[in-house]
């Protein structure tokens, strides 16, 4: 049997100053021209090797989470969120409502 998804509503603030974008984003991916799958757990890798057609998709890209970076996320996550992510020197940090994490990711794809 499977189980029941539970959908997760976020408003998010960028403040990127690397690469001086900023803005707020709540877009669905159908009107996306890049689709960003994120991964993350203790199965990543066999997902990976199950979903080799992601491979072929040009405008699909894959991000793996660190370990300790979704033990962080899991403490923000709401229902409805409101979230800002400040990126400088090139560290991710995302903040809510009940706190912030430090992001760290690999890029699969």
């Amino acid at each position: 049997m499977a189980l029941k998804a539970t959908i997760y509503k976020a408003d998010l603030n960028i403040a990127n100053m690397d690469d001086h974008i900023y803005g707020d984003y709540q877009k669905a991916s159908s009107r996306c021209k890049t689709v960003a799958v994120v991964v993350y757990g203790t199965q990543v890798e066999e997902w990976w090797k199950r979903n080799s057609k992601i491979k072929t998709l040009s405008n699909v890209q894959v991000w793996q989470i660190a370990p300790q970076s979704t033990a962080e996320l899991e403490q923000l996550c709401e229902r409805t969120m409101q979230l800002q992510l400040n990126v400088m020197d090139n560290e991710w940090t995302l903040l809510g409502e009940k706190g912030q994490a430090n992001v760290v990711w690999t890029q699969l794809q």
